[in-house]
Parts: C-alpha cells; sequence; structure tokens
C-alpha cells in the first residue's frame, strides 16, 4: 500500500478511528455537560465565516489567518491554526525521512475538518443527552492510549504532534479530544445491547441452518516435498495407521495431534485442489494415490465420511455467537451513534450553527486531488482457509 495513504488514513488512529480533533480552551468536562451545547468558548479567533474574505469565498480559500475554516456553534478551527497543524504534520512526516511520501496539504485539512466537525458534534449529542465526562474519565483514556502508543514504540507528543497536529500534549484542545473519544464510548454503549445483537445473531444463523449442505470428515498429512509424500502412501499400505503417521509426520498444527481429522467440512472451506480430492476424486474410505500438492505442501488425503447436513449443528451456533457477537456489537453501536452525530450535523447545517469548507471537486488534474494509487483499496475477498 502506497505510504501516503497510509499515513493520510491512518493519521489519527489516536482517536479511534471515530472522533476528530481541535479547537477550544474550554474544559472538556464543561463541554460534554452544558446542556445547550454551546457552553465552550474557542481558543481560535471566531470571526464569521467568510467576513474576512472576499463575497464568495470561504475558509477552505481564504488566506486571512483570522479566518475560520470550520466552525461548530463557538468552536472553530481558523486559517492560521489549520495551517500551522497541517505543517507540523507534513514536518513530522519529512523528519522520519520519508519527505516524498508527505500527503497534499488539503487532504490532512479535509481529515482535520471531517475530524474536528465529528469531535464537537459528538459533545453536542452528549450535552442533549446529559452525558457528562469527568477530568478522571479522560484521565483514564488519557491513560490507555498512551499506554497503547509506548508499547508501539511511540511516544504520546510525537503521536499528537505528528498525526493530530496539535503543538503540544498540555493544549487543551488535545483534552477535548479525549473527552468526545470518551463521550463517545458511554453513549454508544447505551444505543445496542449485547442481549439484542445476540437474539439477532441466532436468529441468523438459525435461518441459515436450515440450508443443508455436503459436508466431509477428512484426515490428511502435510509434508514438504513429494518424495516426503510418497513415502508417507507407501508406510500407509504397509499396514501403518494413518492416525500415527500423521501424529508423527504431519507439519499441519491444526490437525496433527487428532491424527489429522478435520470433520464438517463445506465445499470451499479449503483450497480449491484440496476440496477437489474431498469432493470428486475420494469415496469415503479410500487415500490419495499420490501428494496433493498446494502452496502449503504436499497433503496425503483419505475420505473418511461425506454427508448431507444442516450448516450449522446447535452447538456451532452458540459457538459463532460468542466469537461474533464482541465485533457485532461495537460495529452496530458506532452505526448508531454515528446516526446521531449525522443528524445533529444536519440539524446544525439547517439553522446555521455548522459551517464548513466547501472545496473544488478534485479531479486527476487539480492540485489536492488524490492520485489514482493512493485511492482506497476495496476490500479483498477474506483467502480460502487452508487445512
Amino acid at each position: 500500500m502506497n505510504l501516503k495513504y497510509v499515513l493520510i488514513t491512518g493519521m489519527f488512529a489516536l482517536a479511534l478511528a471515530a472522533c476528530g480533533n481541535q479547537p477550544a480552551t474550554q474544559s472538556p468536562t464543561a463541554a460534554a455537560g452544558d446542556s445547550s451545547g454551546t457552553a465552550a468558548t474557542s481558543g481560535t479567533t471566531t470571526a464569521p465565516i467568510g467576513t474576512t474574505a472576499p463575497a464568495g469565498d470561504s475558509g477552505a480559500t481564504s488566506t486571512d489567518p483570522s479566518a475560520d475554516v470550520v466552525r461548530v456553534g463557538d468552536l472553530s478551527i481558523s486559517r492560521g491554526e489549520m495551517d500551522a497543524r497541517v505543517k507540523r504534520i507534513q514536518d513530522a512526516i519529512s523528519a522520519q525521512g520519508a519527505a516524498d511520501q508527505v500527503p497534499p496539504a488539503l487532504d490532512i485539512e479535509k481529515s482535520l475538518v471531517d475530524l474536528f466537525l465529528n469531535e464537537v458534534l459528538t459533545l453536542n449529542v452528549a450535552n442533549s443527552r446529559s452525558v457528562s465526562v469527568s477530568d478522571a474519565d479522560v484521565d483514564a483514556e488519557l491513560k490507555r492510549i498512551e499506554e497503547s502508543i509506548v508499547q508501539s514504540g511511540g511516544t504520546l507528543e510525537q503521536a499528537i504532534t505528528g498525526q493530530l497536529g496539535y503543538e503540544s500534549v498540555t493544549t487543551p484542545d488535545f483534552r477535548m479530544l479525549i473527552s468526545s473519544i470518551v463521550a463517545r464510548q458511554k453513549i454508544a454503549e447505551t444505543l445496542v445491547t449485547s442481549d439484542t445483537v445476540e437474539t439477532e445473531l441466532r436468529a441468523d444463523l438459525e435461518e441459515q441452518a436450515k440450508e443443508e449442505v455436503k459436508k466431509a470428515d477428512v484426515r490428511h498429512i502435510l509434508v514438504a516435498t513429494e518424495e516426503e509424500a510418497t513415502a508417507v502412501i507407501t508406510r500407509l499400505d504397509a499396514g501403518e495407521t494413518f492416525e500415527d503417521l500423521a501424529k508423527e509426520l504431519s507439519t499441519d498444527p491444526g490437525s496433527k495431534d487428532n491424527g489429522g481429522l478435520y470433520e464438517g467440512i463445506e465445499p470451499g472451506q479449503f483450497v480449491p485442489e484440496f476440496d477437489k480430492a474431498m469432493f470428486e476424486d475420494l469415496q469415503p474410505g479410500e487415500t490419495t494415490k499420490a501428494g496433493v500438492k498446494t502452496d502449503f505442501g504436499y497433503h496425503v488425503i483419505r475420505l473418511e465420511k461425506l454427508s448431507n447436513g444442516p450448516r450449522f449443528t446447535p452447538e456451532q451456533i452458540e459457538q459463532q455467537i460468542v466469537e461474533q457477537a464482541p465485533s457485532v456489537l461495537d460495529q452496530r453501536r458506532q452505526e448508531e451513534f454515528q446516526k446521531l452525530v449525522d443528524a445533529e450535523k444536519e440539524k446544525g447545517l439547517a439553522d446555521g450553527t455548522v459551517v464548513e469548507p466547501t472545496y473544488p471537486e478534485p479531479t486527476p488534474e487539480a492540485p489536492g486531488a488524490l492520485p489514482q494509487d493512493l485511492q482506497p483499496a476495496t476490500t479483498p475477498e477474506a483467502p480460502t482457509t487452508t487445512p
């Protein structure tokens, strides 16, 4: 993946890919707890957007350092502050020896604007729901984030300056960012319950279980070379048991100790070469007459049983719920919370309390346009499971 795209999209991992960043010298506790939604006052100049620029101009194009680039209520990022933050991020990337990989200023600015909007709108949602964030909450979250950064070999100061563009860890705006993260977590936890997710998952899996699919119980011995596979087959022909040879010779940690056995395998679950041996070439009780070559080596395969059955057994359904519920719960909560933020933004755009910049539509020729090689790739299909 291109380094510039990694930096652009990964710049705000510190914010848990959820909230934005920026302004206000207001205490984060007060900002999250004030029910007016506009209690915080910006640490930047808050002259009305457009008043310092020619008619039709916006904060996105104004060069006046006091002009607001973006504003929500009384909070804003000025042109001067935006430029300073963008420069800190670009300088930090250059200092890492990646000067040729520095993202365009416009791309960084757009990300800062989006995340600022998310941050302040999150606090507005918290205000409307009387969700408070204490200094102790902020300190605890900040400690957790710092520990994570240190474990990855960085420092908090480097992260907030080089990735978020703040001047230092002590800036009140940074604590406001952390406050919005905590507020988001608190609210999201109330939107979807674990019981709801488990009930929905169970209903979906039980519906899938009604479909009958072909299933195979199969043993295999994985070795590195064709010669080793031939030697395994020779020993099987001489009367040694498949289970014993699998325990002795197989290099597959997933089945070696179980005598090479995999149960309830469906078509498409293993690599195509293995699939073909199971479902086309062998009958129950038969063993391949030669090693089956895959990217992982050579497989000696024995088909134990072939049957039709439900896609999931009751036990498998419960196991799937245990495995899937945490990630599904988190995803559902974030989706529901984002709906609240989007609604808050629409309300602000309608009543004028939210003012965001307008940028030219990016084209391959336009300054700041993201080149084709930096566009996010489509999510690749999951690799095929290999025994």
